[in-house]
């Protein structure tokens, strides 16, 4: 089953899931909000990108403004913090 990862305020996801129902595909929605997000889970999701964290955070978000972290130079375990 395909797991994705949401935030409520997030148009790509809605846009995300829109796309999966609509091509009948099931699918785990795992809302970023309300649900801890474990080791092995970011170290799985990492392993499917090309660019590592830059791929799956959005620097467009507030949230990421707010944080002021510098992603290129964080290990791995303070990013889960």
């Amino acid at each position: 089953m395909i797991k994705i990862y949401t935030v409520a305020s997030c148009s790509s996801c809605k846009k995300a899931k829109e796309w999966l129902e609509k091509h009948q595909l099931a699918y785990q929605e795992i809302n970023l909000v309300t649900n801890h997000i474990g080791r092995e889970d970011l170290l799985e999701i990492l392993s499917l990108t090309e660019g590592g964290t830059v791929d799956i955070i959005s620097k467009r978000s507030q949230a990421y403004e707010r944080l002021n972290i510098d992603f290129e130079s964080i290990k791995l375990n303070d990013l889960r913090k």
